[in-house]
């Protein structure tokens, strides 16, 4: 075993050392738990969007993605195929990222 094996090892971080199906599982009930108000790690914010609704297409909307240091927005549709078309794409940095704002 060489030396940064050893390092994970003994900090308990070797990949050997999970089962990915119980990350998964503990994932999906801390996820359910959060969505449902109770007491979770994670903190969840429902949608309320469902996937298996009819969407419209051909049907323009603004999408906004407001991460951390990042502001993204889009134009996007469903086209007559269902397939996603995104225009006019832009990218700026997030809003008082460099101090206070008013």
């Amino acid at each position: 075993m060489n030396s940064i094996e050893k390092f994970l090892e003994d900090l308990k971080l070797l990949s050997s050392a999970f089962s990915m199906q119980r990350l998964v599982d503990n994932f999906n009930v801390e996820m359910l738990n959060g969505l449902q108000g109770k007491e979770s790690s994670l903190r969840m914010i429902p949608t309320y969007i469902e996937a298996d609704n009819e969407f419209a297409t051909e049907v323009p909307v603004v999408a906004i993605d407001a991460g951390g240091t990042n502001f993204r927005a889009a134009l996007i549709k469903f086209n007559k195929q269902g397939k996603l078309e995104i225009s006019d794409a832009r990218s700026f940095r997030m809003p008082g990222i460099d101090g206070e704002i008013t």
